[in-house]
């Protein structure tokens, strides 16, 4: 999975309109250190909003540091620029179902008053 994101961030970057180093974002997200890759994309992202990439690298990125709503955010973002990348729809719908069942426990269910 990791080298598939990694081929589609890859390949993406070939069509990266900004001269920004989005590169080392790109390496930040491959080595594990998200909040980085995020902190690169964050101005480059504030230049070029329509910037789908960007977008898609940040809610990946918010997806591992467990920032779901931050990630659904990005995502969202990157879908509405009409994403073509599955790892974008990925993303969003793996963090739906995790963030959906959450709120489904046991525990929560068993707090509920006897009718």
């Amino acid at each position: 999975m990791k080298r598939a994101l990694g081929l589609a961030a890859a390949a993406a970057l070939a069509c990266a309109p900004l001269a920004a180093d989005y590169k080392q974002a790109v390496a930040y997200y491959m080595q594990g250190r998200y909040d980085r890759a995020i902190q690169e994309l964050k101005p480059d992202l504030d230049q070029n909003p329509e910037w789908e990439f960007g977008h898609r690298l940040a809610g990946l990125s918010y997806l591992k540091l467990k920032n779901n709503a931050l990630a659904i955010a990005s995502l969202s973002r990157a879908v509405a620029l009409k994403s073509k990348a599955f790892s974008t729809y990925l993303g969003s719908s793996a963090r739906l179902t995790s963030t959906c069942s959450a709120t489904r426990t046991p525990s929560r269910l068993s707090t509920r008053a006897s009718p």
